[in-house]
């Protein structure tokens, strides 16, 4: 998406190329993460928004370290085992 500004002086007028860009939302992401630019401000959006899925990934994976889990060998004779097992 590319934007460019009505006049060069004035940044919060953009006149959409292709995608439309809201005003309203843009202007309260800015104030609510602190950035003076629009690419700042997607940039630190897109930062936070990943922020939240690596810590749940995090997590999942201390959960699934601390778990007692069978010997390898062990698991793999349960698998053979199971329908539908496939080596």
């Amino acid at each position: 998406m590319r934007l460019k500004s009505a006049r060069s002086s004035d940044r919060c007028r953009l006149r959409p190329q292709g995608n439309v860009l809201h005003e309203t939302a843009l202007a309260s992401a800015r104030a609510e993460l602190g950035t003076a630019t629009m690419k700042e401000t997607v940039n630190e959006a897109l930062r936070s928004a990943g922020a939240g899925r690596i810590s749940t990934v995090r997590e999942a994976l201390d959960r699934l370290g601390r778990r007692e889990l069978p010997a390898r060998e062990e698991a793999c004779q349960r698998s053979s085992r199971s329908p539908g097992w496939r080596p």
